[in-house]
């Protein structure tokens, strides 16, 4: 199921991706960047992303205004990740062994000693929906504990029918929820 839209509004466009930066009420916004025919989300993932990134901050920065044909599949799409291994390249790692966790300023001096705990998971899940009615975005982190412009000059037809990124950032333009729309719904 597609939304269909035609709006005046900020586009950008290169030999190898369009984007088109959509604007929610509550001041986050929502970046769309759907690769041309002969590029793949994959070849843009790994040879556009510092550019996809500063379109996403910059706040249109870039962009052109213009009329802009907008077709976007409804989407729901969810993931869930497991930190630990993050955490521990970044350099945390004595949270996770039992020898090594030091939770005193949490959990008082004694704690140590008479009920030593140390992390046993760090989860995160989110989940995002598009639809007529907007974007909803949640996610959660769970810790587990275990004892021991100008008039408009351009035309943009955007078909998201594709795989395609999106990129939602809060109203500083800082990315808040990132995807890959790989099949499109029925």
């Amino acid at each position: 199921d597609f939304m269909n839209s035609q709006r005046f509004d900020s586009a950008y466009r290169t030999e190898r991706f369009q984007a088109a930066s959509l604007g929610f009420e509550n001041g986050n916004s929502m970046l769309l960047v759907l690769p041309e025919e002969n590029v793949t989300v994959e070849d843009l993932l790994k040879e556009d992303m510092d550019e996809i990134l500063h379109l996403s901050a910059d706040h249109g920065d870039g962009f052109t205004y213009g009329e802009v044909n907008l077709s976007l599949p409804k989407f729901e799409i969810s993931s869930s990740l497991d930190l630990i291994p993050i955490m521990k390249n970044m350099g945390v790692t004595d949270l996770f062994e039992l020898e090594d966790a030091d939770f005193t300023k949490l959990l008082g001096e004694k704690s140590r000693e008479d009920y030593p705990v140390y992390v046993d998971k760090v989860q995160q899940a989110s989940k995002a929906a598009i639809d007529e009615n907007g974007c909803s975005v949640a996610s959660f982190t769970k810790v587990e504990l275990r004892s021991g412009s100008a008039m408009p000059t351009e035309k943009f037809v955007i078909n998201c029918d594709h795989p395609f990124l999106f990129i939602i950032s809060n109203y500083d333009g800082i990315p808040v929820f990132a995807g890959v729309v790989n099949q499109m719904g029925e």
